[in-house]
């Protein structure tokens, strides 16, 4: 089931994933610039290169946008339980996509920590047949084209970030638009 496909189907969807700096989603667009160059879909041409922890929906109509200070204090579990250091050098076929994954892998923890944030906004997880757990924990970088990796990369700086997905929808195609509601950084001091 392609993205396009489940979008149709829900309303009030959100995402709770990380996002790293500039230089290094540079990388994530471009192996998805490669893979629609090489005949891949455009699905996930206009996605954020975010490594995703969670699928949510606002199915009671509770959902708030959390303030920011509130939404980067609770963010601190959710820090503590991702790697400090993740390294990406290495490609998964998961569910009917490419994702370039980190090692270490992010552990259960930080997807159970985002699911508890996300329903302390009023959110709810959405089901798993509907969005694949193998989605998680991963950039999305190719769907019917294995794009090329390039050099391995590591981060220690990233955003958490709630994303909003709207969909609209006219009789010449779907549009997906993906609207950030909240951000809290971390940034790692290194001893160097």
């Amino acid at each position: 089931m392609g993205y396009t496909t489940v979008y149709e189907e829900k309303k009030d969807l959100f995402v709770l994933g990380f996002v790293p700096e500039k230089n290094i989603t540079k990388i994530v667009y471009d192996m998805r610039t490669e893979a629609f160059g090489l005949g891949d879909t455009p699905d996930l041409l206009g996605m954020p290169a975010a490594v995703l922890l969670g699928f949510f929906e606002n199915k009671e109509g509770d959902f708030k946008v959390p303030k920011r200070q509130a939404f980067v204090s609770q963010c601190a579990t959710l820090f503590d339980a991702i790697p400090e250091k993740l390294l990406f050098a290495r490609l998964e076929a998961r569910a009917g996509y490419q994702l370039l994954v980190p090692e270490p892998q992010i552990s259960d923890r930080a997807f159970e920590v985002a699911k508890i944030s996300a329903e302390s906004w009023g959110l709810s997880r959405v089901s798993s047949l509907d969005y694949p757990s193998a989605w998680l924990g991963g950039f999305f970088v190719g769907k019917a084209v294995t794009p090329p990796v390039p050099m391995a990369f590591s981060f220690y700086h990233f955003a958490i970030v709630l994303y909003a997905i709207e969909t609209r929808q006219d009789s010449a195609a779907v549009s997906i638009h993906w609207t950030e509601c909240a951000r809290a950084p971390r940034k790692v001091h290194k001893n160097d």
